[in-house]
C-alpha cells in the first residue's frame, strides 16, 4: 500500500452512521493477533526490512531503515508488549507514521490486514472493565501503555494502538528491561 492508496482511503475516514462516528483503522498482525492503528496516523506501509542494527540501542529498537533518502527509527512492538515473535524479519513489513504523530518512526509488523471501519461505540476500554481482576497484570500493563481500546469484529478482536503513546511506553520499557 503506497501513499496514494492511503490518501484515497483517508478521504473517507469519518462518516456518521445513525449518530455514531465511524473511524477507519489500518489493521495488522503481530504473532497471529490483530491490531489496528488509526489510518490518519499512517504515512505508508513499506516492504523494506533491511535494517541497520544499532548495537547500543535497547531491544525495543530494531534499528534504522533508509526509505527514499529518509532515515526512520524502527520499533519492535513484540518486544514492547512481551509477545513472542512468530515471523522472521525478512517476511515482515513496516508501518511508517506521519511526522506529526511520531517523527521519522515506524513499527515492524508481521503482516498487513484490511482497512477496517469501526463505530465509536464498538471500541471498548477493557482496562476499566477488568481493573479489579487479577489477570496477567504485567501483560495487561504492556498492552495498556499503547492501547486505545479493543474492538470486537466479526471473527476476532482487534486491539487498537495509539502511536502517540509509544514514546512514553518505550521510556518505561527501557527503564524496566534494559
Amino acid at each position: 500500500m503506497d501513499k496514494t492508496e492511503i490518501t484515497k482511503l483517508k478521504d473517507k475516514t469519518t462518516k456518521v452512521d445513525q449518530n455514531f462516528e465511524i473511524k477507519r483503522y489500518c489493521s495488522f498482525y503481530l504473532a497471529d493477533r490483530l491490531f489496528g492503528v488509526d489510518i490518519n496516523s499512517v504515512k505508508e506501509i513499506n516492504d523494506e526490512v533491511q535494517f541497520t542494527y544499532i548495537s547500543h540501542a535497547p531491544k525495543v529498537v530494531r534499528g534504522y531503515v533508509n526509505i527514499r533518502g529518509q532515515i526512520f527509527l524502527v520499533l519492535d512492538l513484540c518486544y514492547l508488549m512481551g509477545i513472542e515473535k512468530t515471523i522472521s524479519p525478512e517476511n515482515g513489513k513496516l508501518i511508517l507514521f506521519k511526522t506529526d504523530i511520531l517523527e521519522n518512526c515506524g513499527i515492524f509488523i508481521d503482516g498487513v490486514g484490511d482497512i477496517v471501519d469501526v463505530r465509536a461505540d464498538q471500541i471498548e476500554d477493557r482496562r476499566k472493565n477488568r481493573a479489579d481482576k487479577k489477570l496477567d497484570i504485567d501483560r495487561r500493563k504492556d498492552f495498556s501503555q499503547i492501547g486505545a481500546g479493543v474492538c470486537k469484529l466479526e471473527h476476532q478482536l482487534m486491539v487498537i494502538i495509539d502511536p502517540r503513546k509509544l514514546p512514553n511506553a518505550i521510556e518505561e520499557c527501557v527503564a524496566n528491561r534494559f
